[in-house]
Parts: structure tokens; sequence; C-alpha cells
């Protein structure tokens, strides 16, 4: 019982109780000297047996703003160039942009188009933009 009490408490960071003390814990977290208490932790909390803080241990993956720019003014430019060869591609984009799973079809129905001559121009508009994207 206790051993289960001090993995919820592990799981919700409240308890930094070392491996070798393992036996010793008796699931009384209000008097034991390894629990951080039931209040908010903090980012900057020490949390881990070896005294490291949960901002620490967070993963924190970096973009450089130069490529958010770049995929942006890229993502403008197929736009800009959707727009000049499909008359609906502001209703095309809209659809997209509700549901980025939509399929050719549902969109040929929504734009009243027959689903065939919708994906034959799709694929020549595929084609024109990844000529533009320069894959």
């Amino acid at each position: 019982m206790a051993g289960a009490i001090r993995k919820k408490e592990q799981y919700h960071h409240r308890c930094k109780c070392p491996k070798q003390f393992f036996w010793a814990c008796d699931g009384d977290c209000e008097n034991c000297e390894h629990h951080l208490g039931y209040g908010t932790l903090s980012l900057d909390a020490s949390n881990t047996d070896d005294g490291n803080n949960l901002l620490d241990t967070e993963l924190i993956e970096t973009v450089r703003m130069e490529e958010v720019f770049a995929d942006r003014a890229l993502l403008e430019l197929l736009f800009q160039r959707l727009r000049e060869l499909d008359p609906d591609a502001d209703r095309i984009i809209e659809l997209w942009e509700a549901n980025d799973k939509i399929s050719d079809r549902s969109i040929a129905e929504e734009l009243g188009r027959k689903q065939r001559t919708f994906a034959d121009q799709m694929k020549r508009i595929r084609t024109e933009l990844r000529k533009v994207c320069g894959s």
C-alpha cells in the first residue's frame, strides 16, 4: 500500500525519495523528509533525486525565427500561385484550414465540380506548386 502511495506522489512530483530509501517508505507523506508538500510546485523547485528542477528536465525545442519567416513567405507564395491557377482558391484554402485531412472528393462536392475533373485540376496545380517549392 505504501508503495502505491509513494508512486502516486512521485508521479505528481511531490515525492523525491531516493531509490535507496524506498524500503523505509511507510506511506506517511505528511511526516516524510522527502515529501515536497501538496502546494503548487514551482518549476524552479528541486524535485528529482539529483537536485534538478522541472526547468532543467524539460526538452525545449527552439525554432529560429528566420525559419518561421521563410516558411510563412513560402506559404504566402504558394497561396498566391494557387489563386492564379484556380479562381476558387480562397474557398479551397478555407476548406483546408477547416480540415487538413479533407479529401479532394469533398472539396469538389463543396465547389460543385465533378470529382474526376477536380482531381485532374488539383494534380496539375500540385505539380505547379512543387515547381514553386523547388522539389
